[in-house]
């Protein structure tokens, strides 16, 4: 080999060195922002499971408010019905009330007559 094709060859293997540490230094730059992003998912996969399970736990917590916003519902019925009974009985007791006035005023009235009939007659 002559010195001029030693000093290509030479000259050629440097260019490729070069190449290669170039090639090296992108592809590690490339694999940071593969590992930063691998990070990246890792977090947000934590905050997805984080967030399934408070969203079981608010699914839990809705379900016992439910229950419970039923069973108040149920037990208000069981009272409107009550209640309504007992207006009902309380009407059916005013309009007994109400006939027992009206009797007593009659009876009333017949004894005033009496007594200013009997007063007209002795004087």
């Amino acid at each position: 080999m002559i010195p001029e094709e030693m000093e290509r060859t030479i000259q050629f293997i440097l260019e490729q060195q070069a190449q290669l540490t170039v090639n090296h230094a992108k592809a590690e730059e490339r694999m940071t922002r593969v590992e930063e992003a691998q990070e990246s998912l890792a977090r947000t996969q934590e905050n997805l499971a984080r967030s399934q399970e408070n969203l079981a736990r608010s699914q839990e917590d809705l379900g016992r408010s439910q229950g419970n916003t039923a069973r108040q519902i149920e037990h208000l019925g069981v009272a409107l019905i009550e209640l309504t009974e007992a207006h009902t009985r309380t009407q059916g007791a005013l309009t007994r009330l109400a006939e027992a006035q009206t009797h007593s005023d009659q009876r009333l009235d017949a004894l005033i007559d009496i007594v200013r009939g009997g007063k007209g007659t002795g004087q």
